[in-house]
């Protein structure tokens, strides 16, 4: 009898060999549940971004400026109108043409103060370097 129980009784070698299944079964549960997360959070990133899009208002054109609100009417065109067009046109290519003079200065402005950085981190270099050969001279 004594022999019947211990046969019954699981050995330490059958508990080992069902530990890497159970293990790499874990693993694919993790990596199911972290695949379908990422699904949703792309699936939610998606749509914000088409909300986003769809919110966006474009600029009017000149002429449709110079319509009036909500009017569908042809634009008669007199020389008056062509004018405050054409300077309004100028206005806008010149605003234009400032912001992008505005931040091609600040790149320039970021550029040399990441140069003028740079310069200052060798010379600490070379001043620790000149210290610790000195100190080892001494």
């Amino acid at each position: 009898m004594a022999s019947l129980a211990a046969s019954s009784r699981p050995t330490t070698s059958s508990l080992h060999d069902n530990a890497p299944v159970a293990i790499k079964q874990h693993k694919l549960y993790h990596l199911e549940a972290e695949n379908s997360i990422l699904k949703h959070e792309n699936l939610s990133v998606k749509r914000a971004l088409f909300k986003a899009q769809k919110k966006k208002t474009r600029n009017k054109t000149l002429i449709e400026e110079m319509r009036a609100d909500g009017a569908s009417a042809a634009i008669i065109f007199s020389p008056g109108r062509i004018k405050t067009l054409r300077a309004k046109y100028d206005a806008r290519e010149a605003t234009k043409q400032a912001e992008e003079a505005a931040k091609q200065l600040v790149r320039e402005e970021k550029k040399a103060q990441s140069l003028t950085k740079a310069a200052e981190k060798q010379k600490r270099r070379i001043d620790r370097q000149e210290q610790a050969l000195s100190r080892k001279v001494s």
